[in-house]
């Protein structure tokens, strides 16, 4: 296969911008995604920054008390090269070319530093220029009304990026087919990745019969298929190669400018808590015990109630008015019980509101082969894509996952967590064995993992594997990006059946 010619990048100089670039990006060869990206994010920045004190302008001309003054309009302008010089130091704007599964919400504490150390480093130029200084309350009320802006402005400049064709990198994927193959196919699940992938190197032997790409053997030049196809990032996925060939490599991608993911065989056991670091030069990954103190578990049942009590109280006509429109619009009660395995294997009774027809699981049956997870091995779950027993009110109740809201009940009386493991039936639960047991570790969620990575699209076996994931590396933080997550998650509606 000849994979030179049209799709062959050159060095030379260039008339025009490439179809789908901006014009100012002419001469960039790699990394355009990265190259605009960063601009934009720069520009958005500076903009929330006149945004949030305009917001405290307005807050003035109301109060009436606030000693809001020109000059410090003027440090606001005048300091924004400042922050983002602060959000360059906290990596602000490569994250997004270095990693392919970035999500605003792991940015807002980094956003949240950079504008707490830029604020009173404006207080400070201030005070040297003789400005009136701002109050405590106006600084606090600038500084959180520029955490929420910059974070708004930035989720609004990645929507927009990631529908254009200059945000897509050219991916190529080297390694054994076996493992190339699942790696393929959780790419292929998020095209909020913007990952096109566009060719296999496969190394050593298998089957690459579920690889419907080109393929190229392992004894191919992989910088000059780098160079022919395009190709702004490579995933090393496990091989037969020596360490020394695999250095090797991955010295000549360096130099190649491309981005390189690896993928250790160990991935499973390589959680949010790893930490890479080095001893006199030799690299370590350091993974800390995995086993959770009480004061862990204190904490996230104090969240979880704290955030639950109140979206009860709030959301309760809300609650109603679900429960009316089921009862009006079919027979049957307006929620639907189903027992679910929790902690330690203990047995409860899952709240949801009723989305289909009250005779849904005497229909189970007649619709199996349906089910788009039945040819997966071992455990399935049982969903269906516009699923028949679907009533017309459900399927929006389930578009926004709205049909959850119940739980929040069963998080209260400590059967679920807001983030979690996802609370299995039984016959789903005497499926996992071994290691991933440990999930009964932790009280099943409301959300988790799954649910904001795919939901329903995602397999049952790539489910619990998450869901060890999750286990083995919790942290509050992380229950807090994940419910931010969710919220996007939510929006999209995608995987909801």
């Amino acid at each position: 296969m000849n994979v030179a010619g049209d799709t062959e990048r050159t060095g030379g100089e260039l008339d025009a911008a490439p179809a789908g670039r901006p014009w100012w990006s002419i001469g960039v060869e790699r990394d355009v995604r990265g190259f605009v990206l960063r601009r934009l994010l720069g520009l958005s920045d500076a903009a929330a920054l006149v945004a949030a004190f305009a917001g405290a302008f307005a807050l003035e001309s109301v109060v009436g008390d606030l000693p809001l003054t020109l000059g410090s309009f003027m440090v606001v302008v005048l300091g924004a090269p400042a922050w983002i010089v602060l959000a360059q130091l906290f990596g602000l704007y490569h994250v997004d070319t270095r990693r392919v599964d970035h999500w605003a919400s792991e940015e807002v504490v980094p956003i949240a530093v950079t504008t707490m150390l830029w604020c009173w480093g404006a207080v400070l130029v201030a005070a040297a220029a003789s400005l009136q200084q701002p109050s405590v309350r106006v600084l606090a009320f600038f500084s959180v009304v520029a955490i929420v802006i910059v974070s708004t402005f930035r989720s609004v400049i990645r929507a927009w990026s990631r529908r254009q064709e200059w945000y897509q990198q050219n991916a190529l994927i080297v390694g054994e087919p076996r493992e190339t193959a699942p790696l393929l196919r959780r790419l292929r699940r998020h095209p909020e990745y913007g990952v096109n992938v566009v060719a296999c190197v496969t190394q050593g032997d298998g089957d690459t019969d579920a690889i419907d790409l080109p393929t190229f053997s392992g004894d191919r030049d992989i910088v000059q298929l780098i160079d022919a196809l395009a190709v702004d990032r490579v995933f090393l996925v496990s091989s037969n190669q020596s360490p020394t060939e695999r250095s090797t490599l991955v010295a000549e991608l360096g130099e190649a400018g491309v981005h390189i993911d690896l993928v250790p065989r160990e991935f499973e056991m390589l959680g949010a808590h790893a930490e890479l670091h080095q001893l006199e030069g030799v690299p370590l990954v350091t993974l800390p015990h995995t086993t959770l103190p009480t004061s862990a578990l204190f904490l996230k049942r104090l969240l979880d109630l704290t955030l639950t009590i109140p979206a009860l109280i709030v959301l309760s006509p809300f609650l109603a008015y679900i429960a009316i429109r089921i009862k009006l619009g079919s027979r049957g009660p307006a929620l639907f019980k189903q027992e679910r395995v929790g902690r330690d294997g203990q047995r409860f009774i899952m709240l949801k509101f009723r989305s289909m027809a009250s005779n849904a699981d005497q229909l189970k049956s007649e619709l199996a082969q349906q089910n788009m997870h039945a040819k997966a091995e071992g455990a399935t779950m049982f969903k269906i894509p516009d699923d028949p027993r679907t009533t017309k009110f459900g399927r929006w109740l389930r578009r926004y996952s709205l049909d959850e809201l119940p739980q929040l009940w069963n998080v209260v009386k400590g059967e679920m967590s807001l983030v979690g493991p996802r609370p299995l039936i039984m016959t789903e639960a005497d499926q996992v064995t071994g290691r991933y047991r440990r999930r009964l570790q932790l009280t099943p969620g409301l959300t988790g993992l799954w649910q904001v990575l795919g939901r329903s699209d995602i397999p049952f076996e790539d489910m619990v594997r998450l869901d060890y994931l999750y286990v083995t590396s919790w942290s509050l933080a992380g229950d807090f990006k994940l419910l931010l997550r969710t919220i996007a998650t939510v929006v999209r509606g995608r995987g909801a059946y």
